[in-house]
């Protein structure tokens, strides 16, 4: 009897020394638990840090590319401003002799056909002198869209002694052709005063670049 009373009070110490150890098992099970709560939490901080990050990114990439389509809008403008200026003074040169009225139709002829018309150049010689007084060549910028026929007249100036003329090549142009002339349209930089008055009177739609001109389809 005394020998079992020995083992059972052996085995009361093992199995308190084993209830020590799982209690201080229990302990730090617990203190990682809560360890590792506190870094699910911090996590989630950072979760939510970097989501309202990348959100403040994601607007700020927004802003760069709205930044970037004024930018190039603007780069568009000054360089449509400098074609429209270096033209102006191109005009006013072939106006005084620095360059001539043919070379400056021609650039107009361009930038018209850049722009999506498609510009036909009609030549009639005209011996009777109807038109100049004189035995010579009729020519006439022409855009024919949808069976309408548009005379296109390209000038670096107009005065008024020249309004009748222009009158005379589209009168002669229907006569010649048998075609009815259904739009007048005159692009210049330039008018002598109540000259653009007169040529509105006469039914021309007057412009001061090719970019303006827009014909219905």
């Amino acid at each position: 009897m005394a020998q079992l009373a020995e083992r059972v009070g052996r085995l009361e110490e093992v199995v308190a020394q084993q209830a020590e150890r799982i209690g201080r098992l229990e302990e730090a099970v617990a203190r990682l638990a809560e360890a590792q709560a506190r870094t699910e939490e911090r996590v989630a901080r950072l979760e939510e840090a970097m989501a309202q990050l990348a959100e403040r990114v994601a607007h700020l990439e927004e802003a760069m590319a709205q930044l970037a389509e004024r930018v190039a809008r603007l780069e568009a403008r000054m360089i449509r401003m400098e074609e429209r200026l270096m033209r102006r003074l191109t005009a006013f040169g072939a106006r005084w002799g620095l360059r001539s009225e043919r070379a400056w139709r021609e650039g107009m002829r361009a930038v018209l056909e850049a722009t999506g018309f498609e510009v036909e150049r009609w030549v009639a010689f005209d011996a009777a002198g109807v038109v100049f007084d004189s035995p010579s060549d009729v020519e006439l910028d022409v855009i024919v869209r949808d069976g309408k026929t548009i005379i296109v007249e390209l000038r670096t100036s107009v005065s008024r002694e020249a309004l009748p003329t222009m009158e005379r090549k589209v009168k002669f142009y229907e006569q010649q052709t048998g075609r009815k002339v259904d739009r007048r349209i005159l692009i210049t930089p330039w008018y002598e005063p109540g000259a653009d008055a007169i040529a509105r009177r006469w039914g021309w739609e007057l412009y001061g670049e090719p970019e303006e001109l827009q014909i219905e389809e």
